[in-house]
């Protein structure tokens, strides 16, 4: 290691390596909890969320009678997994 103690993914690596079964599975659900939730961005995760919300006015004031609220959601939801 560098004389800054900065450690490389393999000195992380290592170190994790010596941790006792538990003490990695403790590890391993705290960096999953960490994990982000998959959006490419808070921005498009809220652009999306603002979109589901102006659809269902729509849908509930009639004015997309063409397609139902579940159809709509569907389609919605689909394309914001498509963005994980």
């Amino acid at each position: 290691m560098s004389e800054s103690n900065a450690k490389t993914a393999q000195d992380v690596y290592e170190i994790i390596c010596g941790l006792s079964a538990d003490e990695r599975e403790e590890l391993s659900a705290m960096l999953e909890h960490n994990k982000s939730d998959g959006w490419v961005s808070p921005e498009i995760k809220q652009s999306w969320l603002k979109e589901i919300d102006r659809r269902e006015q729509l849908h509930r004031q009639g004015r997309n009678p063409n397609m139902s609220w579940e159809e709509v959601r569907e389609k919605v939801l689909s394309r914001l997994d498509s963005l994980k």
